[in-house]
């Protein structure tokens, strides 16, 4: 990128040594608030192009695995033959990042959903990894919205049922309440089961 230097005021060379050794002694928390207040501009700017499109924030949290050489890097074991590392992007549906973190593999990811504070009135879509009623129930107390899969053996009872048009897709919309003790003093609130039936894909 040496044609791109002169535009940042750089006149000479940058030999790569210079940057890993800068890299190496530079905090990083240096990079990472000049990171907050670049996302911070580019919400402003781009919340003035979607404001008639989208009255709510809605954020999207998943994780990547990233597969690493073990004999590199051995901080990362991760099973017997191999070694990995986990990336956690929180990022917006306007197409701009909100928060990332990365970290090794084998941390559950509900650690990671702790770890950033809850927008008022935004929509969180998430993973069923990320299951943590203690979190989703943050969500609930900090006026955001969650929709997240639920996992097969979530055990619940039904307070009742709303209709829904199955030539939609849709096979039940019902208001729940958990039943298992640990579950129910995390999340102590009712909550929405919707099913949904993907014909093209035979999924449901």
């Amino acid at each position: 990128m040496h044609r791109k230097l002169y535009h940042m005021g750089i006149r000479g060379r940058i030999s790569k040594s210079t940057l890993s050794d800068a890299n190496e002694n530079r905090d990083w928390h240096i990079y990472a608030d000049f990171a907050q207040v670049l996302i911070h501009t580019a919400r402003t700017l781009i919340s003035r192009t979607f404001r008639r499109r989208i009255s709510a924030n809605r954020l999207r949290l998943d994780a990547t695995t990233i597969d690493l050489c073990l004999a590199l890097f051995p901080w990362a074991h991760f099973e017997e033959q191999g070694s990995c590392q986990a990336s956690h992007p929180l990022g917006s549906a306007r197409q701009y990042p909100v928060f990332h973190r990365n970290h090794l593999g084998k941390s559950p990811r509900r650690q990671y959903s702790r770890r950033s504070d809850p927008e008022p009135g935004s929509f969180y879509i998430v993973d069923r990894g990320y299951l943590d009623f203690v979190r989703l129930y943050l969500f609930h107390q900090s006026q955001a919205f969650f929709v997240i899969r639920a996992k097969a053996n979530l055990k619940y009872r039904r307070l009742y049922s709303r209709p829904v048009e199955k030539a939609t897709g849709l096979r039940c919309d019902q208001t729940i309440k958990l039943t298992v003790y640990r579950s129910a003093q995390d999340y102590p609130e009712t909550l929405r089961l919707v099913r949904f039936f993907d014909s093209e894909n035979n999924n449901g």
